[in-house]
């Protein structure tokens, strides 16, 4: 996209003699380019629905392991469908099948739910050197993860949910993420972590390793965050957002 946006913005340079007869025509090509321009950013933002997350509620009771993120607030961010596969398919009606776990080759979203592609029939090396080809299997589930069709072998998996349908957050260029990570306690010593992300790039000038003693207060405080702290080890933080 940058690069399109770049190539219309130097062919009505070029294309638009630099004289002042034409000046008018210069600033009317480049008004037309940044209309278009806008056009498509306006149709590539469109397909995705903007939203703030944060993994947390205000003055709930939360709970997280070392290395993992008390606060994740991302600003202007998407959410999109995920679809995860829950079940343990093997020799289905006979057939030589092997279907587990993280197999999905493909998800198609279709009016009534789901398409899948799973990995395809097991083919033995005895096979492959026959010429034998696997054969790609597909279901369709419906917005709940129920199978609702599917190709011959797995007939008698309609109307069993073997899916789950979740949301899953995608970063945009312009989405800003600030984290702050419980890295464990030594005495009483609490240490954080804290980051900013523009997208997916971590800010490295703003990456800050903090130390807060638990003995002087029980609140502390990082950037806008009040956080205060109910219990503390190495295994696990309490913690309420205030």
């Amino acid at each position: 996209m940058k690069y399109l946006k770049i190539i219309l913005i130097v062919s009505m340079l070029i294309l638009t003699p630099l004289n002042a007869a034409n000046n008018k025509a210069l600033a009317g090509g480049i008004v037309a380019g940044v209309a278009l321009i806008a056009a498509m950013n306006a149709n590539t933002e469109s397909k995705c629905k903007a939203i703030n997350y944060k993994n947390y509620t205000v003055g709930e009771t939360m709970l997280a392991s070392p290395a993992n993120s008390i606060i994740d607030d991302k600003f202007d961010a998407c959410i999109s469908k995920v679809v995860l596969f829950t079940g343990n398919i093997n020799n289905t009606e006979s057939y030589n099948l092997d279907i587990t776990q993280g197999q999905i080759v493909k998800t198609t979203k279709i009016s009534s739910g789901y398409k899948i592609q799973f990995a395809t029939t097991v083919v033995t090396p005895v096979e492959q050197l026959s010429g034998v080809k696997t054969e790609p299997l597909y279901v369709q589930i419906d917005e709940q993860g129920t199978i609702i069709k599917a190709d011959s072998p797995l007939k008698n998996l309609i109307e069993k949910k073997l899916f789950k349908v979740t949301d899953k957050i995608v970063l945009k260029e312009k989405t800003f993420s600030q984290e702050i990570i419980y890295t464990g306690i030594s005495g009483d010593e609490l240490h954080f972590q804290y980051r900013e992300y523009k997208g997916s790039t971590l800010r490295w000038p703003f990456t800050m390793n903090l130390i807060f003693d638990l003995k002087k207060s029980d609140i502390i405080k990082i950037k806008h965050y009040k956080i205060q702290i109910l219990e503390a080890n190495n295994t696990q933080i309490v913690y309420k957002v205030l």
